[in-house]
């Protein structure tokens, strides 16, 4: 009778979010974000421009202002039958970024065998409450495209992390379309080049078949060639000719990556809260506290010396980016990043756990990350939702975190559900009233 009940309950609320992700799409001027601005000033007219003429729009790709590749719109131009009008399009992208939910509980079920198809389905279901992904979503940019071949490939990723290809020729036939996917992401979001680097990466640290790298090598190098061609064309890695601003110097470079690491750090515990709040009910608020507080209060001082040395005052001179609770603390007090610190330190302590845990497997994974989008001179939070809770969710990452939000799938669901909820609505409201 209980099983039954909490069949109901999961059903109804699947039913709820579905049903208020749809509705959305009517209402997709309260969105938060700007994506509302990118498609009209971006996305559509360079959507028509690749309508129209392919290899005029390739050679003044820079002048619309994009700073992806243009799979994305070579897709949508001349694949995508719903192009005629702006609307048409727009339910197309709100129509695939659903079905990439699907893809994504597809992924979970595979990786977490004892939990039911609704299960799967239900915990895929948060990313469509989550901000950035629901105004994508209904504003038609490139990033929902990118998470799409992204839990495409990693379904591929999972066969080979879990050894499930029996015979030689099934290994290789995953290994391509891993590959493939992988490429086809990178190609509609460039940061997503992390991961075939964490691929690499954990075929040199964990996997070690030669047969695969072999194939990785050779097959990446064939579908590079799409962009070398793009940057023959363009003398560049991006078309910076026609660009009003310098994406390498200005807005991507490595000098960044040092000083992204507090924001990073404090993404990652923004995600992970609800899981640390699923443990506890696991195992216990004071043992869930006892295993971080330690690394928590070393990270932290840390911080407070880099801090009394000024040498996180940049932290203090975001106009944009940066984040949730960086803004956050603006409006707390201006120019303040105290609260940011302690969401860094949290977010510190939780790597080192998890690191911990399964070190070759999740630091070939979390190593990429921060190193591929420290490079941005602007981190926006969008850059890393949904990705965070992906790799937590499906596996990705070799964490107990996972491990515990499953023992309770309802609880957990409901922690997550309460949480993400408020987090839409202050992103909501800031946009809108402040």
């Amino acid at each position: 009778m209980t099983l039954k009940k909490n069949s109901i309950s999961k059903i109804l609320f699947l039913f709820t979010i579905l049903s208020f992700f749809i509705i959305g799409f009517f209402f997709k001027d309260l969105a938060p974000g700007g994506a509302a601005g990118d498609f009209q000033n971006i996305t559509w007219p360079l959507l028509l421009s690749f309508k129209e003429d392919f290899f005029f729009s390739i050679k003044n790709y820079g002048a619309f202002g994009e700073g992806s590749y243009p799979l994305f719109y070579i897709i949508n131009s001349y694949i995508n039958p719903f192009t005629s009008t702006q609307t048409e399009f727009l339910f197309s992208i709100t129509f695939i970024s659903f079905i990439t939910v699907v893809l994504l509980a597809l992924l979970i079920k595979k990786n977490i065998s004892t939990i039911t198809n609704l299960d799967s389905l239900l915990t895929a279901s948060i990313i469509l409450i989550l901000p950035f992904y629901i105004s994508s979503s209904y504003w038609g940019t490139t990033e929902n495209f990118g998470w799409f071949f992204f839990i495409l490939s990693l379904l591929f990723f999972n066969k080979i992390k879990n050894n499930l290809d029996n015979n030689y020729k099934s290994r290789i036939l995953s290994t391509i379309y891993f590959c493939f996917f992988s490429s086809c992401a990178l190609y509609i979001r460039p940061a997503l080049v992390f991961l075939p680097i964490a691929f690499f990466l954990y075929l040199f640290l964990v996997n070690k078949k030669k047969e695969i790298i072999i194939t990785s090598i050779i097959t990446y190098l064939i579908f590079s060639i799409p962009g070398f061609i793009l940057i023959y064309i363009w003398g560049d890695i991006y078309d910076s000719k026609n660009m009003t601003m310098n994406l390498t110097e200005e807005y991507h470079n490595y000098k960044f990556i040092i000083k992204n690491i507090p924001i990073l750090l404090s993404f990652f515990s923004f995600y992970l809260i609800p899981f640390l709040l699923v443990e506890s009910l696991e195992k216990g608020l004071k043992n869930t506290i006892s295993k971080y507080l330690k690394n928590f209060l070393f990270a932290f001082f840390f911080f407070i010396i880099l801090w009394k040395f000024d040498l996180l005052n940049y932290l203090a001179e975001f106009t944009y980016g940066g984040g949730a609770i960086l803004k956050l603390n603006y409006l707390i007090k201006p120019e303040n990043y105290f609260l940011l610190l302690i969401f860094s330190s949290l977010g510190f302590s939780i790597l080192y756990e998890i690191l911990k845990e399964n070190f070759k497997t999740n630091i070939s994974i979390l190593l990429p990350i921060f190193l591929i989008y420290g490079f941005s001179g602007m981190l926006f939070q969008e850059y890393v939702e949904p990705l965070i809770l992906i790799i937590t969710f499906s596996g990705l990452l070799s964490t107990s975190l996972q491990k515990f939000y499953y023992k309770r799938i309802l609880t957990s669901f409901l922690i997550m559900f309460t949480y993400f909820s408020f987090y839409l609505i202050a992103a909501t409201y800031y946009k809108h009233f402040i």
